[in-house]
């Protein structure tokens, strides 16, 4: 009997045993899937912010292709301005000279021009024609630019219609597509304006050539005129050179503006959020407002801007480092030196200076 009792006592002991034995191997199981279930969760997520950034590029990359086509369009109607003003300055330069020719012939002898006055009209006439020689150059030269840059253009369209969005590596593609799509709008834009300008400047030169021919004394006034250019091509210079210092002092306080804010998420998260996501929060939180602000200056100027995207955000961004590291080094006040934002004006900088 009292074996018996030994017996069941040291079966009950291993059952204990096998069920501590059980219990310890069920919590371990139970740790695992917990485990296993939030990292699932965690993947999901991730990938559901992926396919929300994919979708919101595929729609970015759409609007930009729609100004793209716009922008395309403007350059055309310009161009097609460009030639029309050309014709008819041409033909009103042709019948200024003509006119003068008949107004020298059919003048009376008693009014005829000293050999002086007739060397200085023929002088006059030949720079005139040099004139619209140039600018007929001048044209030319941008209708090749304008037909060089449709080309990528269009070929970058074509592209961007066959991208999967399958995985990481597709998604740099359509934001770099997505970039090269916004230069070329950028480069458009650049050629659009360009052509405008240079329509109004060479109609008001080639109305001042003809004014200044038809002017007695016209030796003394070309000079006056020559004069004048001088001195508002030095005052553009000027404003031109200040407006690059207030560039890179704008790019240095952005960039000590972004530091501290970068440092503050990184504090406030307890070093618990990575750099990539902390920089990821910064830049979403800039371009929110930047697109606020390009939708107030579309509508005070009455025109589309174009929509400044994630990776033209960090490459700026990035541009920003050298230069604040630089002036970080050899201080601020020697910005003053600088007459371009540019990597050569910075190089010339001369020891002295620095």
């Amino acid at each position: 009997m009292q074996s018996e009792v030994d017996s069941l006592k040291q079966r009950i002991f291993e059952l204990e045993v096998k069920k501590a034995e059980l219990e310890a191997k069920n919590a371990e199981l139970l740790k695992q899937v917990m485990e296993e279930s939030t990292k699932r969760k965690a993947e999901n997520i991730e990938l559901k912010t992926r396919i929300e950034e994919l979708e919101k590029n595929k729609i970015d990359t759409t609007n930009l292709k729609a100004e793209n086509d716009k922008l395309n369009a403007r350059v055309v109607k310009l161009e097609q301005l460009s030639n029309n003003i050309t014709h008819e300055l041409e033909n009103s330069v042709l019948y200024e000279t003509s006119s003068d020719i008949s107004s020298n012939i059919c003048a009376p002898p008693s009014k005829s021009k000293s050999l002086e006055d007739i060397e200085t009209d023929n002088f006059l006439d030949t720079q005139s024609k040099k004139e619209v020689s140039n600018i007929m150059i001048k044209k030319n030269r941008e209708k090749k630019l304008l037909r060089s840059n449709e080309a990528p253009a269009f070929q970058t369209q074509e592209s961007h219609n066959t991208l999967p969005i399958s995985d990481e590596d597709n998604s740099s593609e359509i934001l770099l597509q997505s970039n090269v799509i916004n230069g070329t709008e950028n480069i458009a834009q650049v050629i659009a304006d360009g052509i405008q300008d240079n329509i109004l400047s060479d109609l008001n030169h080639v109305i001042e050539i003809s004014a200044t021919a038809r002017r007695q004394n016209s030796d003394t006034i070309s000079l006056l005129d020559l004069a004048q250019l001088f001195d508002k091509a030095t005052d553009a210079e000027h404003y031109a050179m200040k407006a690059n210092q207030e560039e890179i002092l704008c790019w240095i306080s952005y960039r000590k503006k972004f530091v501290f804010q970068y440092n503050d998420l990184i504090k406030n998260s307890n070093r618990k959020i990575g750099e990539k996501k902390v920089k990821g929060i910064i830049y979403d939180k800039i371009l929110k407002h930047l697109n606020i602000i390009c939708e107030r200056r579309s509508k005070e100027m009455a025109l589309q801007l174009p929509e400044i995207s994630h990776k033209t955000l960090c490459k700026k961004i990035q541009k920003t480092v050298k230069t604040y590291k630089l002036f970080e080094k050899i201080s601020i006040d020697k910005i003053k030196y600088l007459k371009a934002y540019s990597a050569n004006s910075i190089s010339e900088l001369t020891n002295e200076q620095i």
